[in-house]
């Protein structure tokens, strides 16, 4: 059995502002863009699931380990624990994530000298980009745990 899942996320922000006066003869403009796009490919070959429901005596031995009564010393009310309950095992996984942010903006600026007269106007404008690319393979030939599940529970 072969799986191959795909997941894409795109998150786009943008601001304009325009501000402009016709009398006299000015004019702002500003502009800014955020966008923030991601994409991961899973293929997995010979998927197994392994769940593990466990029962009251386990949850309380496993809340007995020293590290989580530590973690649980000094809270007034109930403390969120997360114990994985399911597994994900597959012989071959492949995974490709691939994410791109990009930043932009500009701002421009106008001014009629004397439009009744001269019919001059001056004009300025500023803009500015960041991009940033990654991109990741994971390959693994043999058998791995590629996905859990997890349970919350209180204490």
């Amino acid at each position: 059995m072969q799986r191959t899942i795909n997941a894409d996320l795109a998150h786009d922000e943008s601001l304009l502002l325009k501000l402009a006066h016709p009398l006299l003869g000015r004019g702002f403009q500003g502009n800014a863009k955020v966008a923030h796009h991601m994409k991961t490919v899973v293929d997995a070959a010979n998927i197994k699931a392994k769940i593990f429901l466990p029962d009251k005596a386990y949850m309380d031995a496993c809340v007995d380990v020293a590290g989580v009564r530590e973690h649980l010393k000094g809270k007034k009310s109930s403390v969120p624990l997360y114990m994985i309950i399911r597994v994900a095992t597959a012989n071959k996984v492949d995974i490709e994530e691939e994410s791109s942010r990009e930043i932009s903006g500009s701002v421009a600026g106008s001014v009629d000298a004397a439009p009744a007269i001269l019919g001059l106007q001056a004009q300025a404008e500023v803009q500015a980009s960041n991009t940033r690319n990654a991109a990741s393979t994971l390959k693994i030939e043999e058998e791995c745990d590629f996905a859990y599940r997890i349970r919350e529970f209180s204490y």
